[in-house]
């Protein structure tokens, strides 16, 4: 039929943890070389795509994501260019590695505003003194 439907299991099922799993995980891409697989093939593509949520202990809530289109054709563009990447590297036998020092982790933005949305609002206890002075102590 018209639709692709993927179950996963997860630990939160609250819009913003599915929303990083899908990002973290790239199920887009997955839903887009799924796509890409039944095209080649000669089968229909999809005309729906859906991740279904389930938690993995109780109540067992279930959260159906639909994937839209915008996101297939992006995921479709990352999984060719990492097949580009691939390519290349298998040809010059050269494999990219992570940088040695990441330096210091900062977050996302979307923690920075939701930590100063909630400081803002006096969700936030101020934070301790010592932290101000190792802040000016670092930076003398």
């Amino acid at each position: 039929d018209d639709w692709c439907c993927d179950y996963k299991t997860a630990a939160n099922v609250k819009p913003y943890k599915l929303t990083q799993s899908i990002m973290d995980y790239g199920y887009h891409m997955q839903m887009a070389l799924i796509a890409e697989g039944l095209a080649a093939v000669g089968r229909p593509v999809p005309t729906h795509f859906v991740l279904l949520f389930q938690l993995s202990s109780p109540p067992f809530s279930v959260m159906p994501v639909s994937i839209g289109w915008e996101m297939i054709r992006f995921g479709s563009m990352q999984n060719r260019r990492a097949l580009r990447t691939f390519a290349e590297c298998l040809e010059k036998d050269e494999w990219p590695h992570p940088p040695q020092i990441l330096g210091d982790f900062m977050g996302p933005d979307w923690f920075h505003t939701r930590m100063q949305e909630e400081e803002d609002g006096g969700i936030l206890p101020k934070a301790p003194a010592w932290i101000e002075q190792a802040k000016k102590a670092e930076a003398a």
